[in-house]
Protein backbone atom coordinates (compact mmCIF):
# COMPACT_ATOMS: atom_id res chain seq x y z
CA UNK A 1 0.00 0.00 0.00
CA UNK A 2 1.44 3.53 -0.94
CA UNK A 3 -0.36 6.61 0.08
CA UNK A 4 0.50 10.28 -1.22
CA UNK A 5 0.56 12.32 2.16
CA UNK A 6 -2.62 14.19 0.48
CA UNK A 7 -4.06 11.21 1.11
CA UNK A 8 -3.56 10.74 4.17
CA UNK A 9 -4.60 14.17 5.19
CA UNK A 10 -7.95 14.03 2.70
CA UNK A 11 -8.43 10.81 5.70
CA UNK A 12 -7.46 12.18 8.60
CA UNK A 13 -7.35 16.08 8.51
CA UNK A 14 -4.00 17.94 9.29
CA UNK A 15 -1.74 20.29 7.37
CA UNK A 16 0.75 19.48 4.47
CA UNK A 17 3.98 21.06 4.74
CA UNK A 18 6.55 20.24 2.19
CA UNK A 19 6.37 18.15 -1.18
CA UNK A 20 3.59 15.77 -2.11
CA UNK A 21 5.53 12.63 -1.24
CA UNK A 22 4.26 8.74 -1.21
CA UNK A 23 5.11 6.52 1.68
CA UNK A 24 4.13 3.06 1.83
CA UNK A 25 4.71 2.42 5.78
CA UNK A 26 5.55 4.15 9.27
CA UNK A 27 8.22 3.60 11.72
CA UNK A 28 9.61 5.58 14.73
CA UNK A 29 12.03 8.29 14.20
CA UNK A 30 15.15 6.54 14.33
CA UNK A 31 14.41 3.40 12.53
CA UNK A 32 12.78 4.84 9.47
CA UNK A 33 13.85 4.04 6.14
CA UNK A 34 12.87 5.70 2.91
CA UNK A 35 9.66 5.05 1.83
CA UNK A 36 8.95 5.46 5.03
CA UNK A 37 6.11 8.12 7.25
CA UNK A 38 7.32 8.76 11.10
CA UNK A 39 6.26 10.97 14.11
CA UNK A 40 7.26 12.87 16.93
CA UNK A 41 5.00 12.35 19.80
CA UNK A 42 6.93 14.55 22.58
CA UNK A 43 9.69 17.08 21.88
CA UNK A 44 12.63 15.22 23.57
CA UNK A 45 12.55 13.12 20.31
CA UNK A 46 13.76 15.85 18.29
CA UNK A 47 17.64 14.75 18.88
CA UNK A 48 16.69 11.54 16.38
CA UNK A 49 15.73 14.24 13.46
CA UNK A 50 19.57 14.89 12.51
CA UNK A 51 19.63 11.16 11.52
CA UNK A 52 16.35 10.30 10.27
CA UNK A 53 16.18 8.64 6.94
CA UNK A 54 12.01 8.91 6.88
CA UNK A 55 10.71 10.33 3.55
CA UNK A 56 8.08 12.15 5.48
CA UNK A 57 6.97 13.16 9.11
CA UNK A 58 3.93 13.30 11.50
CA UNK A 59 4.75 16.68 13.50
CA UNK A 60 3.47 19.00 15.66
CA UNK A 61 3.26 23.23 14.97
CA UNK A 62 5.43 23.64 17.74
CA UNK A 63 8.30 21.46 16.28
CA UNK A 64 7.36 21.56 13.12
CA UNK A 65 10.93 23.79 12.42
CA UNK A 66 13.04 21.03 13.50
CA UNK A 67 13.24 19.31 10.38
CA UNK A 68 13.03 19.70 6.53
CA UNK A 69 10.96 16.67 5.68
CA UNK A 70 7.66 16.64 4.12
CA UNK A 71 5.61 16.99 7.44
CA UNK A 72 1.73 16.64 8.07
CA UNK A 73 0.96 18.93 11.19
CA UNK A 74 -1.65 18.29 13.21
CA UNK A 75 -2.62 18.81 17.20
CA UNK A 76 -2.26 15.29 18.29
CA UNK A 77 0.69 13.74 16.85
CA UNK A 78 -0.07 10.48 18.44
CA UNK A 79 -3.35 10.17 17.84
CA UNK A 80 -2.51 10.75 14.09
CA UNK A 81 0.41 8.11 14.23
CA UNK A 82 -2.69 5.52 15.55
CA UNK A 83 -4.50 6.42 12.91
CA UNK A 84 -2.07 6.09 10.00
CA UNK A 85 -0.72 2.84 11.69
CA UNK A 86 -4.20 0.98 11.55
CA UNK A 87 -4.50 2.20 7.62
CA UNK A 88 -0.83 0.09 7.26
CA UNK A 89 -1.72 -2.41 9.36
CA UNK A 90 -5.57 -3.58 9.26
CA UNK A 91 -7.02 -5.74 11.35
CA UNK A 92 -7.09 -9.15 10.59
CA UNK A 93 -10.60 -11.09 10.12
CA UNK A 94 -12.13 -14.59 9.87
CA UNK A 95 -12.95 -16.12 7.03
CA UNK A 96 -17.37 -15.75 7.62
CA UNK A 97 -19.51 -18.45 8.58
CA UNK A 98 -19.94 -20.82 11.49
CA UNK A 99 -17.44 -24.18 11.69
CA UNK A 100 -18.96 -27.20 11.49
CA UNK A 101 -16.98 -28.09 14.93
CA UNK A 102 -18.94 -25.22 16.43
CA UNK A 103 -21.37 -25.94 19.08
CA UNK A 104 -24.65 -23.43 19.23
CA UNK A 105 -26.94 -24.08 21.96
CA UNK A 106 -30.63 -24.39 21.80
CA UNK A 107 -32.87 -20.89 20.92
CA UNK A 108 -29.48 -19.03 20.17
CA UNK A 109 -28.64 -16.57 17.19
CA UNK A 110 -26.02 -15.36 15.10
CA UNK A 111 -26.03 -12.33 13.49
CA UNK A 112 -25.28 -11.69 9.30
CA UNK A 113 -21.54 -11.91 8.36
CA UNK A 114 -20.36 -13.20 11.65
CA UNK A 115 -17.57 -16.09 11.75
CA UNK A 116 -17.64 -18.50 14.37
CA UNK A 117 -14.11 -20.46 14.17
CA UNK A 118 -13.32 -24.25 15.35
CA UNK A 119 -14.43 -25.33 18.57
CA UNK A 120 -16.50 -22.26 19.10
CA UNK A 121 -19.36 -23.36 22.23
CA UNK A 122 -21.97 -21.11 22.79
CA UNK A 123 -25.03 -21.60 24.91
CA UNK A 124 -28.94 -21.80 24.73
CA UNK A 125 -30.92 -18.06 24.52
CA UNK A 126 -27.97 -16.12 23.30
CA UNK A 127 -27.65 -13.47 20.94
CA UNK A 128 -24.51 -12.81 18.66
CA UNK A 129 -24.85 -9.50 16.45
CA UNK A 130 -23.25 -9.05 13.53
CA UNK A 131 -19.72 -9.34 12.17
CA UNK A 132 -18.49 -10.58 14.86
CA UNK A 133 -15.41 -12.60 15.25
CA UNK A 134 -15.31 -15.01 17.42
CA UNK A 135 -11.67 -16.99 17.69
CA UNK A 136 -11.39 -20.83 18.19
CA UNK A 137 -12.28 -22.55 21.62
CA UNK A 138 -14.26 -18.93 22.83
CA UNK A 139 -16.83 -20.54 25.47
CA UNK A 140 -20.11 -17.98 25.45
CA UNK A 141 -22.43 -19.06 28.12
CA UNK A 142 -26.12 -18.79 28.09
CA UNK A 143 -28.74 -15.89 28.31
CA UNK A 144 -25.98 -14.04 26.65
CA UNK A 145 -26.00 -10.67 24.53
CA UNK A 146 -23.51 -9.93 22.29
CA UNK A 147 -23.65 -6.56 20.10
CA UNK A 148 -22.37 -5.98 16.54
CA UNK A 149 -18.63 -6.08 15.32
CA UNK A 150 -17.65 -7.38 18.15
CA UNK A 151 -14.16 -9.16 18.61
CA UNK A 152 -13.28 -12.43 21.02
CA UNK A 153 -9.80 -13.89 20.22
CA UNK A 154 -9.18 -17.37 21.60
CA UNK A 155 -10.18 -18.82 24.80
CA UNK A 156 -11.94 -16.09 26.00
CA UNK A 157 -14.98 -17.33 28.79
CA UNK A 158 -18.13 -15.71 29.09
CA UNK A 159 -20.10 -17.13 31.68
CA UNK A 160 -24.07 -16.82 31.93
CA UNK A 161 -26.13 -13.18 31.87
CA UNK A 162 -23.13 -11.12 30.33
CA UNK A 163 -24.12 -8.46 27.60
CA UNK A 164 -21.80 -6.77 25.75
CA UNK A 165 -22.24 -3.59 23.54
CA UNK A 166 -20.82 -3.28 19.89
CA UNK A 167 -17.07 -3.06 18.71
CA UNK A 168 -15.82 -4.37 21.60
CA UNK A 169 -12.65 -6.19 21.52
CA UNK A 170 -11.54 -9.14 23.84
CA UNK A 171 -8.39 -10.68 24.28
CA UNK A 172 -7.33 -14.66 24.81
CA UNK A 173 -7.96 -15.67 28.27
CA UNK A 174 -10.09 -13.28 29.41
CA UNK A 175 -12.86 -14.26 32.06
CA UNK A 176 -16.26 -11.99 32.13
CA UNK A 177 -18.82 -13.28 34.51
CA UNK A 178 -17.18 -15.58 36.84
CA UNK A 179 -18.61 -15.77 40.56
CA UNK A 180 -18.04 -12.89 42.78
CA UNK A 181 -15.58 -13.51 45.81
CA UNK A 182 -18.88 -13.71 48.11
CA UNK A 183 -18.96 -16.04 51.31
CA UNK A 184 -20.78 -15.69 54.63
CA UNK A 185 -19.06 -17.25 57.32
CA UNK A 186 -21.24 -19.61 60.21
CA UNK A 187 -20.44 -19.91 64.26
CA UNK A 188 -17.91 -22.01 63.47
CA UNK A 189 -16.33 -19.29 60.55
CA UNK A 190 -16.69 -21.69 57.77
CA UNK A 191 -17.96 -20.03 54.64
CA UNK A 192 -20.73 -20.44 52.25
CA UNK A 193 -20.83 -19.24 48.74
CA UNK A 194 -23.21 -16.73 48.26
CA UNK A 195 -24.63 -17.07 44.78
CA UNK A 196 -23.17 -14.69 42.14
CA UNK A 197 -26.41 -13.80 39.80
CA UNK A 198 -26.10 -10.42 38.78
CA UNK A 199 -24.54 -10.43 35.56
CA UNK A 200 -21.76 -8.38 34.31
CA UNK A 201 -22.98 -5.32 31.53
CA UNK A 202 -20.27 -4.09 29.04
CA UNK A 203 -20.61 -0.96 26.73
CA UNK A 204 -19.45 -0.09 23.19
CA UNK A 205 -16.16 0.46 22.40
CA UNK A 206 -14.24 -1.45 25.45
CA UNK A 207 -11.17 -3.17 24.70
CA UNK A 208 -10.34 -5.96 27.45
CA UNK A 209 -6.58 -7.44 27.52
CA UNK A 210 -5.04 -10.86 27.92
CA UNK A 211 -6.21 -12.98 31.09
CA UNK A 212 -8.19 -10.07 32.57
CA UNK A 213 -10.84 -11.27 34.74
CA UNK A 214 -14.74 -9.37 35.31
CA UNK A 215 -16.73 -10.61 38.21
CA UNK A 216 -20.25 -11.09 38.36
CA UNK A 217 -22.29 -8.77 40.50
CA UNK A 218 -24.14 -10.59 43.83
CA UNK A 219 -27.56 -9.00 42.85
CA UNK A 220 -26.76 -6.70 40.94
CA UNK A 221 -24.49 -6.37 37.88
CA UNK A 222 -21.01 -5.07 37.24
CA UNK A 223 -20.96 -2.80 35.15
CA UNK A 224 -17.83 -1.46 32.60
CA UNK A 225 -19.00 2.02 30.50
CA UNK A 226 -18.55 2.59 26.67
CA UNK A 227 -14.87 3.08 25.81
CA UNK A 228 -13.07 1.61 28.84
CA UNK A 229 -9.81 0.15 27.78
CA UNK A 230 -8.39 -2.43 30.04
CA UNK A 231 -4.83 -3.80 30.34
CA UNK A 232 -3.76 -7.40 30.44
CA UNK A 233 -3.74 -9.15 33.61
CA UNK A 234 -6.84 -7.22 35.45
CA UNK A 235 -8.95 -8.22 38.63
CA UNK A 236 -11.87 -6.68 38.10
CA UNK A 237 -14.34 -7.86 41.71
CA UNK A 238 -18.21 -7.86 42.19
CA UNK A 239 -20.71 -5.13 41.60
CA UNK A 240 -18.21 -2.40 40.75
CA UNK A 241 -18.62 0.35 37.97
CA UNK A 242 -16.58 2.08 35.79
CA UNK A 243 -17.09 5.25 34.26
CA UNK A 244 -16.68 5.63 30.79
CA UNK A 245 -13.28 6.13 28.71
CA UNK A 246 -11.49 5.22 31.68
CA UNK A 247 -7.95 3.25 31.49
CA UNK A 248 -6.59 1.03 34.06
CA UNK A 249 -3.19 -0.47 33.27
CA UNK A 250 -2.23 -4.29 33.76
CA UNK A 251 -2.29 -5.85 37.49
CA UNK A 252 -4.55 -3.64 38.76
CA UNK A 253 -7.07 -5.25 41.30
CA UNK A 254 -10.35 -3.61 42.36
CA UNK A 255 -11.86 -4.85 45.20
CA UNK A 256 -16.01 -5.52 44.92
CA UNK A 257 -18.55 -2.84 45.30
CA UNK A 258 -16.28 0.02 43.83
CA UNK A 259 -17.14 3.07 41.62
CA UNK A 260 -14.58 4.34 39.48
CA UNK A 261 -15.66 7.49 37.63
CA UNK A 262 -15.20 9.12 33.98
CA UNK A 263 -11.89 9.40 32.31
CA UNK A 264 -10.26 8.21 34.97
CA UNK A 265 -6.28 6.77 34.37
CA UNK A 266 -5.32 4.23 36.76
CA UNK A 267 -1.20 3.27 36.59
CA UNK A 268 -0.07 -0.67 36.78
CA UNK A 269 -0.12 -2.25 39.93
CA UNK A 270 -2.56 -0.30 41.69
CA UNK A 271 -4.60 -1.84 44.27
CA UNK A 272 -7.82 -0.26 44.96
CA UNK A 273 -10.13 -1.57 48.00
CA UNK A 274 -13.89 -2.02 48.10
CA UNK A 275 -16.75 -0.03 48.56
CA UNK A 276 -14.64 3.45 48.10
CA UNK A 277 -15.57 5.93 45.14
CA UNK A 278 -13.20 7.58 42.50
CA UNK A 279 -14.53 11.06 41.45
CA UNK A 280 -14.29 11.17 37.22
CA UNK A 281 -10.76 12.23 35.75
CA UNK A 282 -8.64 11.24 38.42
CA UNK A 283 -5.40 9.30 38.08
CA UNK A 284 -3.34 7.05 40.35
CA UNK A 285 0.21 6.26 39.59
CA UNK A 286 2.01 2.66 39.50
CA UNK A 287 2.06 0.85 42.16
CA UNK A 288 -0.76 3.03 44.07
CA UNK A 289 -2.85 1.90 47.31
CA UNK A 290 -6.03 2.68 47.58
CA UNK A 291 -7.97 2.11 50.61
Amino acid sequence: MRYKLSELISQFGGRLEGDDVEVNGIAPTNIATNGQITFITATKYKKDLANCLASAIIINEEDALATDLPKIITNNPYLYFSQVSSLFHPAKHLSQGISKTAVIGHNSSVGENAAIADYVVIGANTKIGKNCQIYPNVVIGDNIVIGDNVKLYPNVTLYDVVTIGHDCVIHSGAVIGSDGFGYAPDKNKHWHKIPQVGGVIIGNKVHIGSNTTIDCGALQPTIIEDGVILDNLIQIAHNITIGAHTAIAACTGIAGGTKIGKFCQIGGGCNINGQIEIADRKSTRLNSSHD
